[in-house]
C-alpha cells in the first residue's frame, strides 16, 4: 500500500499529523521555501510541542529571515530554546538579529551549551559583518581620496 504524505503548503487548513510534520521537515532539508508561511502558521497555532519543534527546525534547515520573531518568542520555552537558538544561528540573512544583539549576548553566558553556542556564533556573525563594514567605509575613503 503506497501513501503519499503531503506537506505544509498543501494543507494548510487541515490538522497536522507526524506524517505531515515529517515531509515539512523533509521539506525545510531541501529548503523548500514554499513551506515556510505554512511552518510559521503551525508555530504560531499549534498546541503540541512536538510539531512546534519540527516546524522550528524545518524552518532552521530553510535559513529564512521571516520567522524571526517567532524564534525570539520560542526561546523562553524550555523544550523549545535549542531549536529556535539553532533557527536563528542558521538565518542567512544575518544583519536581521543586529537589534537582538543585546539578548544574543546575554545568551552567551547561559547554562544551556547549546544555547550559550549559538548565541556566540550569532555574536561573532554580527561583529564580522561589522568589521567588513568598517573595512569597506575605510577602502571607499581610500579610493574616493585618491581620486580628487
Amino acid at each position: 500500500f503506497f501513501f503519499k504524505q503531503k506537506t505544509a503548503y498543501e494543507i494548510p487548513k487541515r490538522d497536522w499529523s507526524s506524517d505531515v510534520c515529517s515531509s515539512d521537515l523533509l521539506l525545510g532539508k531541501i529548503a523548500d521555501v514554499r513551506s515556510v508561511e505554512p511552518l510559521m502558521e503551525r508555530l504560531r497555532k499549534d498546541k503540541d510541542t512536538g510539531v512546534k519543534e519540527l516546524a522550528l527546525k524545518a524552518l532552521g534547515l530553510i535559513g529564512d529571515a521571516r520567522p524571526m520573531e517567532l524564534y525570539i518568542e520560542a526561546i523562553p520555552i524550555r523544550p523549545l530554546r535549542v531549536f529556535a537558538m539553532e533557527a536563528l544561528a542558521k538565518i542567512k540573512d544575518v544583519e536581521t538579529l543586529r537589534p537582538y544583539q543585546d539578548l544574543f549576548e546575554r545568551l552567551k553566558t547561559d547554562r544551556d551549551g547549546l544555547v550559550a553556542y549559538n548565541a556566540g556564533m550569532i555574536v561573532d556573525k554580527l561583529a564580522a559583518l561589522a568589521m567588513q563594514a568598517e573595512v569597506q567605509a575605510e577602502q571607499s575613503e581610500e579610493g574616493g581620496g585618491a581620486e580628487t
